[in-house]
Order: C-alpha cells, then sequence, then structure tokens
C-alpha cells in the first residue's frame, strides 16, 4: 500500500476520517495509479512495491480530492453569488480527465508512464 491508514488518519486533514473508506479509497487510488502508468513501481531487488516521493504526496491530492467533495463542482469553470452565476467547462474540456480526477491532479504521473505494446 502507498500509504498506511494510520499515517493518512494521523494528518490534519483527514482526521476525521472514517478508517475503512481512506483503506478503501487508498486502495483504489493505488489500482488506478499502476493501471495508468502500466508501472508497478516493483523493485527489483526485494520485489516490493517501492513509491516515489512525489508520488505518495500526489496520492494525498488524489484523496482529499475524493474525500472532500469530488463530485461537488464538476463541471463548473466559475461561479459567483451576487445574482448568481455559474459558468459550466466545455465538455472538450473535460477530455482531459482520467480516472475521474482533473488533468492537473494527475499530472505527476506523467514521468512514471511506461509504454504499452
Amino acid at each position: 500500500m502507498i500509504w498506511a491508514v494510520q499515517d493518512i488518519l494521523a494528518m490534519p486533514g483527514f482526521k476525521d476520517a472514517d478508517e475503512d473508506e481512506v483503506s478503501r479509497r487508498l486502495d483504489a487510488i493505488e489500482s488506478f495509479i499502476v493501471r495508468h502508468t502500466n508501472n508497478g513501481f516493483t523493485d527489483r531487488a526485494t520485489h516490493e512495491a517501492n513509491y516515489p516521493p512525489d508520488v505518495k504526496e500526489g496520492v494525498l491530492g488524489m484523496l482529499s480530492f475524493d474525500m472532500g467533495g469530488r463530485y461537488d463542482s464538476i463541471g463548473v469553470a466559475s461561479e459567483s453569488l451576487g445574482r448568481h452565476s455559474v459558468t459550466y467547462r466545455d465538455a472538450s474540456a473535460q477530455a482531459g480527465s482520467a480516472g475521474g480526477y482533473p488533468a492537473d491532479a494527475v499530472a505527476f504521473l506523467i514521468p512514471y508512464m511506461r509504454a504499452r505494446f
């Protein structure tokens, strides 16, 4: 596992989170990262997964996106309060997303992507 659930729950942004939900989401994020990059991050000597620090930090961002109302503002580009105005993103701009995450939330994975043949 990329992060131990107890380590996540000790962080300020996740203190009130449910342990089972964090565990389930971490498993899903790890599975997504392995499929998206075609990289198991396996150490050749020990045959164990060894994730670089930037991937671990990126997982925290993805997890906070999941836990912090992932679908609350999907497609919303801007929103005003006075006279209530909402502007939505162009559907073609959403094509840059991966796995339900915005493209900028998974951009940290680009250096770790392996070619598929």
